[in-house]
């Protein structure tokens, strides 16, 4: 195990280890020492280690947030391997990082699939950050707005609170965006 990834053990699965200090130590390094810290990282999302799977995809997380070029070479990785994870933390954050990226019309194709998939999920923070996921990817693909916009108002009628919430807010500003 890595020495990035020695750092994301241990402890309870609710709390965040020292993933705050990974975070940072993979926003300054340099970047072919970012691409290979995103890549040891990837491998806990991938491992057996729930811990540090749930930590080391906040990681991932955090980072493609400041900077998603440092996460846009291992897009393949987390559409086609960490998408098929069933963890709820790992799907949530997913959820947020992809639309992140710069996406191919396939790439758009297949992340919408996944995204319809974890709608079905026990979880309901999947389900919402699922629905959350659709629409940025209508926004990105205008084409999808209109069975995106289903899928919301089903939601706003039948989801959880949660959902119901997110869906009305969702739809709303697609709405203002058409």
């Amino acid at each position: 195990m890595s020495i990035l990834l020695k750092r994301l053990t241990g402890g309870e699965r609710r709390s965040l280890g020292d993933s705050d200090e990974v975070v940072r130590i993979v926003l300054d390094a340099p970047p072919s020492r970012a691409a290979e810290c995103i890549e040891e990282i990837l491998l806990g999302v991938l491992g057996e280690d729930p811990i540090v799977r749930s930590r080391a995809m906040r990681v991932v997380h955090d980072v493609s947030a400041i900077h998603p070029e440092l996460v846009q070479p291992f897009k393949s990785v987390l559409i086609e391997e960490v998408s098929a994870l069933r963890q709820w933390e790992v799907r949530e954050r997913l959820c947020q990082i992809l639309t992140k990226l710069d996406l191919s019309e396939d790439e758009i194709v297949r992340i919408e699939d996944i995204f319809r998939s974890y709608l079905q999920d026990r979880s309901s923070i999947v389900r919402t950050c699922a629905l959350q996921g659709l629409a940025d990817l209508a926004e990105i693909q205008p084409q999808l707005r209109e069975s995106v916009m289903a899928v919301l108002d089903e939601a706003a009628a039948s989801g959880t609170a949660a959902m119901r919430a997110r869906a009305r807010k969702l739809v709303k500003r697609l709405q203002a965006r058409a």
